[in-house]
């Protein structure tokens, strides 16, 4: 009916035909020859699913309140979380910046939020004084830090802001230009997983001030044949090749293009996160002794994996910063 095309007009009268024979034989006839009675139960039962349909409809999208309460009472009686503790380990909505979730605040759909001052979120954001703000900005693939970052000690101020996909991928240029004039000193940070992603950000490093120190992840390792999750749930080690990731993901492109990217801009670091976590020839994605579960997923850490990268980034400011007093 919409489309301008003849065959697809055509098309839809001879679908519509046919749906119109079965709706009468099944659906029509069935109820015409029949007494009402003889179905009061069924259509009984249609109509408590009907409500019980848009009630969930309603719980979903229009009551945060009593939707966080029926997901909790579902966890309690939920196999995994009550042996496993799933939601706190392997979901990744689950982290959270100051105690708020930053899958419900921080991300472009994200709608209930408040705004300081600065023009920051207040839910996205925590912060004690005007020194130093560590500001993440990126995909899922940054999402990931904010863990490590939001645990560590010497951190008084932290802002993060999502982006949904790399394909999306920018950088907050006016807003960190802006807070720089605020703040004593700002680090802004982001993952750079591919040479694809580093390219697009390259544009951009011209347009920020000079002041702000840009801080580029390597990455994390990635994993194609195994199920973190079925290795938590059988309690098995599991590893994934260095080599195996290296090759198929080109990283050693990667990390040439990173190293004379930080040649290039006196204000640009590169953080090793790839061999804090895998610094060895495999690398681990569920250490069954440690009982420690690195990833959720093939590509993303959990919060328990994001924590390994909490003392290299301690060593990593004290050594590569340590003119500033965090």
């Amino acid at each position: 009916y919409l489309s301008k095309k003849i065959y697809l007009t055509v098309f839809s009268f001879f679908i519509s035909y046919i749906f119109s024979i079965i709706t009468y034989q099944y659906i029509e006839k069935f109820f015409q020859e029949y007494n009402y009675k003889k179905f009061k139960f069924y259509i009984h039962i249609i109509f408590l699913l009907i409500i019980l349909f848009f009630s969930l409809i309603y719980i979903k999208y229009l009551n945060e309140n009593l939707r966080s309460k029926m997901r909790n009472l579902i966890y309690q009686t939920n196999y995994l979380q009550k042996n496993y503790k799933w939601n706190d380990r392997v979901v990744f909505q689950s982290i959270v910046l100051n105690k708020n979730k930053i899958h419900d605040f921080c991300t472009d759909h994200s709608e209930v939020f408040t705004i300081n001052q600065d023009g920051l979120k207040n839910e996205c954001l925590k912060h004690q004084d005007y020194t130093v703000l560590f500001y993440l900005e990126g995909n899922s693939h940054t999402a990931q830090y904010v863990t490590a970052f939001d645990e560590l000690e010497i951190i008084k101020n932290l802002y993060f802001k999502s982006y949904k996909t790399s394909d999306e991928m920018r950088i907050s240029t006016e807003e960190i230009n802006k807070l720089s004039k605020k703040y004593q000193k700002i680090f802004y940070i982001t993952d750079a997983s591919d040479v694809e992603l580093l390219n697009k950000f390259k544009v951009e490093i011209p347009k920020i001030n000079k002041e702000i120190e840009i801080i580029l992840f390597n990455s994390t390792p990635f994993s194609v044949n195994t199920e973190p999750l079925k290795c938590l749930i059988k309690k098995v080690d599991c590893v994934n090749s260095k080599k195996t990731d290296w090759e198929r993901r080109d990283l050693a492109k990667l990390n040439t293009e990173l190293i004379n990217l930080k040649k290039k801009h006196k204000n640009l670091n590169v953080f090793n996160s790839y061999d804090i976590l895998c610094p060895e020839t495999n690398c681990p994605i569920y250490n069954k002794e440690k009982d420690i579960l690195y990833y959720i997923d093939n590509n993303h850490l959990s919060m328990e994996g994001a924590r390994q990268l909490k003392s290299g980034l301690l060593t990593f400011f004290k050594v590569e910063y340590s003119n500033l007093k965090f």
